[in-house]
């Protein structure tokens, strides 16, 4: 435990029920934006362009869940997490 803050170390555990709820998230938000969407009135441009970008958001989260699943610490796969959410907000590039 980090005594001068008083925040339990974080665990492989706590990054992975992050990841899963960041998906979660993006997901819902998904549904949302589209559930309104009638996707016959869609050009073929317009449907490509809609599965890319989910497309893209779902493989970064599978990419980092793959990643903290695999990685040798819990500081490691916190530190995956923190880069996914800085690239999500577009703070940093995607490597």
């Amino acid at each position: 435990m980090n005594a001068s803050k008083g925040h339990a170390e974080p665990t492989r555990a706590t990054a992975l029920d992050r990841i899963t709820r960041q998906a979660e998230l993006i997901e819902n938000i998904m549904h949302e934006l589209l559930a309104e969407v009638d996707i016959e009135q869609l050009s073929n441009l317009q449907r490509l362009n809609i599965a890319i970008k989910l497309m893209g958001q779902q493989t970064r989260i599978l990419t980092l869940y793959n990643s903290c699943t695999a990685a040798e610490s819990p500081q490691e796969a916190e530190s995956l997490l923190a880069a996914l959410m800085r690239q999500m907000r577009g703070e940093e590039e995607v490597e």
